[in-house]
């Protein structure tokens, strides 16, 4: 059902991104005109991979700095801690009603211990304000 209504949109739902729209007008005009100088404005600065990096890479980042997003990210990431770490407790629940075996309840326990420990130093160390390196660039 997704995938048909995905198809759907590509043929029938038109462009609306103001850029790619501009973009399409002024090749038009350009071919008819034939002026070759028209342009957009998208279309006047070329994409570097320092400006791909920027955008994609530090952008986000950036957001940790924020009070307000890094809390929310925090909250959520709590609730999933909780959410993963109730998952490794069924095995506990169903292993006296049907006699589970203990060893992949063993190593469920290991590898969430080891991610939420592993979280919970990288949110430590990037966000300390002494060490943080986006903080420093600003």
């Amino acid at each position: 059902m997704v995938a048909a209504t995905l198809v759907a949109s590509i043929i029938w739902i038109d462009e609306s991104f103001a850029p790619v729209l501009l973009a399409r007008k002024a090749n038009k005009v350009r071919f008819e005109t034939k002026n070759w100088a028209i342009h957009s404005k998208s279309q006047e600065n070329g994409t570097s991979f320092r400006a791909m990096a920027r955008k994609y890479l530090m952008v986000p980042l950036d957001m940790l700095i924020d009070p307000i997003a890094f809390f929310i990210n925090l909250y959520s990431a709590f609730c999933y801690a909780i959410i993963y770490l109730a998952v490794t407790a069924f095995p506990y629940e169903f292993q006296g009603v049907s006699s589970l075996n203990t060893s992949p309840q063993e190593f469920a326990d290991i590898d969430t211990g080891s991610w939420l420990e592993r979280s919970c130093w990288i949110a430590t160390i990037s966000c300390h304000d002494n060490w943080c390196p986006i903080r420093s660039s600003h």
